[in-house]
This record gives C-alpha cells, structure tokens and sequence, in this order.
C-alpha cells in the first residue's frame, strides 16, 4: 500500500526537524510526504524547502484553519492510505510498517497509542497522555470529548488519523467550517454513520506535545476563543447528526445546562468572555443553519446506522460536569 503523509502545519518551525527526521529514519519505501502549511509568519516552508526538497508543499495563502489546510493538502496525495499528523510529532523506527500490518482489507481507519513528547528518549513510555491508560477519546452525546472507555467507542484520535483515501472522500472530508478542534471528532461521527471499520491498538504509539494548542496547558486552563471553538463545534455536530426529535430533545437537555454552566463561571472568570463564549456557540450556529441543512443531507445519503445505534456509540451524559465533579476545581479561562 502506498501512504500519504500529510503534516499540517502553523508556526510549527521548532518541531519539525525531529518530525522529519523520525519519518525519513523508518523502513519505509512507498509513501510520499505533504507539508501542509497554513499560512506560517515563522520561515517554516522555507525551512523545508532547503532541507527536505523533495516534499510535496501544499502552503495557503491566508490562515484558515486545520479543516481547510488539510483538505487542500489532500489535493496532491497520490496514497491509498491518508495519514494526517500534527508537526509536533515524532515516531520511533517501524512505526509505519507497524500500523500497515495491521490494515487489513476490511479496516478503513487505524488509531493508536499516543505518549507525552520527549525528544530525548523515542523509547520512554513511562509518561502517557493524558487519558492515562485509554486510547483515543469517545463523545458524549451533547458533541463533548470524553474517555473512550465511556462512550466504548473512538471518535477523537488526536494529533493523528489514518484512513483510506476513498473512505475519506466518501464521508465528505473535514468540514471546512470547523476552524479548530472538533474537526476531526466530525470526520470520526460520519466515518461511523456510514459504517466504517475502525482498529484500535495501544501496541503501536508515537509521541505527541500534548500542550501545543492555542492557550491550553492543563484540564482545567483554557483561552476563551479555545472554549468557543468547542463550544460551537459540538453543538454544530449535535445539530447535523440526529433525528429532528432527538436533535429537540437534546437541546432541551443542553441550552439549560449551558446557561447555568455560563452562569457559573461568571463568578470565577471574566463575564465578557463567558458570555462571549457561549452566545458566540449558538449565533454561530444560528448563521451556520444553511450549511447544517445541506450537510443533514449529505449524511442521510452514507448513513448506514440509526439514531439509536449512533447514541449507543456516545456517552449518555454531560461529560464536563462529571470532570467538574471528579476533580473539584473551576475552569479557569484567560
């Protein structure tokens, strides 16, 4: 099988000799690499031109977002395997060969392990990620990232994705209207709605900087333009995946609990930014109505499972307030 790397890209430049240098070391012979670079001010692409000149660039010309880069940067794969990744990644020797051998015929995607990023030592696992012994993350059914031994399923991998070039076309591709995060929890609602395969190991991992993420460096320490993202991501994915009637019966579940949620952390955080962050999720969505309609049409053309057997897949909960409840501590948000 012939695999395409696709390595997105921004401000990345600090990362990704190691990246580079961890790929171009394994035993691998048919792949290619893609840069996708959106639109870096840090000299990146230049950087690969002078030391990797025979990867492919795909480079935008503006800052568009993850599901943009990548769906352009698709543009020029040759592979019959897709393999996203994010530039602050390494993996050790035969990681690919690794995972090839686990694709077999009736697998569409593959998800692995991931460790805390240690460029000094590729073989220390002592570290895990910060699911501690999961792998890859489930939803719950209101769109929130939860454990995927909750939701029994995965539909968030993180940093990575491998998946058959024509599945992925099949499900559309990353939905260019999610700037960032949640992107690849959308691709993971329609890779399951229309039935596809997906293998799971932890026997195969790679090391991921867990901490590169806009204003993000612990569970309970975020920046506001993070929490809108999530916030109006999973509410769009909410809105697209089910039935009418249970779409209803969610929102009515979920516009309280958001409202007391916003109410909450008012006292402990900048007003502005709460109610920015939470109006901001449903007038998005509000304006994004057209697009949510003509996507609900496209999925009812691959569904393959129902209503039910699609909220068996997810969490039946409200994720965040059971992390509240653990840990016992309010979010702070910059």
């Amino acid at each position: 099988m012939f695999i395409s790397i696709i390595i997105t890209n921004y401000n990345g430049l600090n990362y990704l000799e190691n990246c580079f240098d961890s790929i171009l070391n394994q035993n691998l012979s048919n792949f290619e690499i893609i840069f996708a670079d959106d639109c870096s001010t840090d000299k990146s692409v230049d950087f690969i031109k002078k030391k990797y000149p025979k990867v492919k660039i795909s480079s935008l010309k503006k800052n568009s977002g993850l599901s943009v880069n990548s769906n352009q940067a698709r543009k020029l794969c040759k592979g019959d395997l897709l393999f996203f990744m994010n530039n602050d990644t390494y993996f050790k020797k035969n990681f690919f060969n690794d995972v090839l051998s686990h694709f077999k015929e009736e697998i569409d995607a593959i998800c692995v392990k991931q460790y805390e990023y240690d460029p000094i030592s590729q073989n220390d696992t002592s570290n895990s990620f910060l699911d501690y012994d999961d792998l890859g993350s489930g939803v719950d059914c209101f769109g929130y990232v939860c454990l995927a031994k909750l939701s029994k399923f995965i539909f968030y991998s993180d940093a990575h994705i491998m998946i058959r070039k024509d599945f992925f076309d099949k499900i559309g591709g990353f939905d260019n209207n999610f700037l960032l995060y949640g992107e690849d929890v959308d691709l993971f609602f329609r890779f399951h709605i229309a039935g596809g395969k997906l293998f799971s190991t932890k026997k195969i991992y790679f090391n991921h900087d867990t901490s590169c993420t806009i204003g993000y460096d612990a569970i309970f320490q975020s920046s506001s333009k993070r929490r809108e993202l999530v916030e109006r991501q999973s509410l769009n994915m909410m809105l697209t995946y089910y039935s009418p009637i249970i779409t209803f019966f969610l929102l009515i579940i979920r516009v309280p609990l958001n409202f007391f949620e916003m109410l909450f952390l008012i006292f402990f955080n900048n007003p502005k930014s709460i109610f920015k962050i939470y109006f901001g999720a449903y007038i998005w969505n509000i304006k994004k109505i057209p697009a949510i309609l003509k996507k609900r049409s496209f999925v009812k053309k691959i569904r393959k499972i129902s209503d039910f057997q699609l909220l068996k897949m997810t969490y039946i909960g409200y994720r965040k307030l059971g992390v509240f409840l653990e840990r016992k501590k309010i979010p702070r948000i910059n």
